[in-house]
């Protein structure tokens, strides 16, 4: 088509405050009158829902986190995987005693100590700019587009416009719940509201489909019981558990045996010498 250039968005909702778990922030606020215990007996009761709803997964992870310490709520929004506790399961014997003191959320840590003074949203807005857009939204956006030879620019992420949105007061970023309400302010200046205001809609995969009709051969080959264990990395009965509750609809761990077969393809190509 000859386009070299294209301009894309990404960045918005990141020094602008756009995302679902921005929002999750205001509304868990109003949640702290309620005591901790309760709080954490609510999460526990929602997380036995059946899954295979998404309203019911969004409700899941927003609620998991509830009666936790500020800190760790906040670096929760981040974590697509259901407690770290689960994670330590999914592990060999071996490999747990050689994690057992790892903390996964040590870099978002440092991130809030260093900027402590911040409000809330602007605290998980300085965790969005320095892990989240890094390392997910501009690394795909970048791969995507030079798979095909364009150039993407984001006019988002200029210095100075940064700059200046890292300084707008977080009121204005989230107002009455309207995610992005200083950008969308401007907006109105040059596009139609039923534009702006639309429902925000991802570009997710069909996660739900693909894992459980489109990738099937490929996780019964990638994880099967004996491969995992000559591997020793994995909890291999575990793994087939989780791979199970997912096929039978109770649960949703589509994300987390995506996460497996990525590991699975990087060990394809650099095998691991747990000898080493």
């Amino acid at each position: 088509m000859g386009i070299k250039v294209l301009i894309g968005g990404t960045g918005g909702d990141d020094i602008f405050s756009g995302y679902r778990r921005h929002q999750a922030i205001i509304i868990n606020g109003f949640l702290s009158f309620i005591p901790k215990p309760l709080l954490k007996f609510s999460s526990r009761m929602i997380r036995s829902f059946p899954s295979d709803n998404k309203k019911i997964n969004r409700l899941k992870r927003f609620s998991r986190d509830w009666g936790e310490e500020q800190e760790n709520q906040l670096l929760g929004y981040f974590n697509w995987l259901p407690t770290n506790k689960f994670v330590h399961s999914l592990l060999s014997e071996e490999l747990k005693n050689e994690v057992v003191n790892f903390d996964p959320y040590a870099y978002g840590r440092s991130i809030l100590k260093e900027n402590i003074h911040l409000s809330l949203i602007d605290k998980m807005l300085m965790l969005e700019q320095k892990t989240f857009l890094v390392d997910h939204n501009l690394n795909y956006t970048d791969k995507l587009s030079m798979s095909v030879g364009v150039e993407v620019r984001v006019p988002f992420l200029d210095k100075d416009l940064v700059s200046i949105a890292n300084k707008i007061p977080s009121i204005h970023k989230i107002k009455n719940n309207e995610a992005k309400y200083i950008l969308k302010k401007v907006a109105e200046k040059y596009l139609p509201k039923e534009v702006i205001y639309r429902s925000k809609t991802g570009f997710g995969a069909p996660m739900k489909k693909l894992m459980r009709f489109d990738f099937q051969k490929k996780i019964n080959d990638s994880l099967e019981e004996s491969k995992l264990k000559k591997q020793g990395i994995f909890n291999s009965s575990k793994i087939t558990e989780i791979i199970a509750l997912n096929n039978s609809k109770k649960y949703d761990f589509n994300h987390n045996i995506l996460s497996l077969l990525s590991i699975q393809s990087w060990l394809a190509q650099f095998p691991w010498d747990k000898s080493s």
